[in-house]
């Protein structure tokens, strides 16, 4: 008799332990698809925030000439945004406006810099990243049209320093 209830608590537990197993499939399988809707909701707010950089707050936007270009240079700390946020908002700046430059920021210094198609090769990102680091100190590195990393100090990420510089890197305005 005792063998007999020994396995009927045998077969209980296996049976509870492939019903948890189940469960936990089914909860994976739902908290895999609830990030990737938060990521999609993360792209969507950058997006935003990129067409309202390049839309409404166009007054803040900085002008220089690279090359024979005209360039929109756009420099921002991004509060609340993490590093592929920061991402998905100057893809979106440098899509829109192939002949842009942005350098964004979070608190935590995370930074990302881009150089949209037509002036990459008149100002890389990966030159916009060195500055960042040379004014805030850090590392990073990249491409032509994307450069990431992070800065040290992001109190000392003053604008008026930052475009003194790419001033200085892209030669006098004509």
């Amino acid at each position: 008799m005792e063998v007999a209830g020994g396995r009927a608590a045998l077969d209980s537990l296996k049976a509870e332990a492939a019903r948890l197993r189940e469960e936990n499939e089914v909860l994976e399988k739902q908290g895999k698809q609830l990030e990737k809707e938060v990521q999609q909701m993360k792209a969507q707010g950058a997006q935003a925030q990129a067409r309202e950089m390049t839309g409404e707050r166009e007054r803040d936007v900085w002008v220089i000439e690279l090359g024979p270009y005209e360039s929109k240079v756009y420099l921002e700390k991004m509060e609340g945004l993490d590093q592929r946020s920061l991402r998905s908002v100057t893809d979106e700046i440098c899509r829109t406006n192939p002949r842009s430059l942005a350098l964004l920021w979070n608190p935590s210094g995370q930074v990302v810099a881009a150089s949209g198609a037509q002036i990459k090769g008149f100002f890389p990102a990966t030159q916009l990243l060195k500055i960042a680091n040379q004014v805030a100190g850090g590392s990073g590195g990249g491409r032509d049209e994307l450069a990431q990393g992070g800065i040290e100090d992001v109190s000392k990420m003053e604008k008026e320093k930052i475009k003194q510089l790419i001033r200085s890197y892209a030669g006098p305005r004509k």
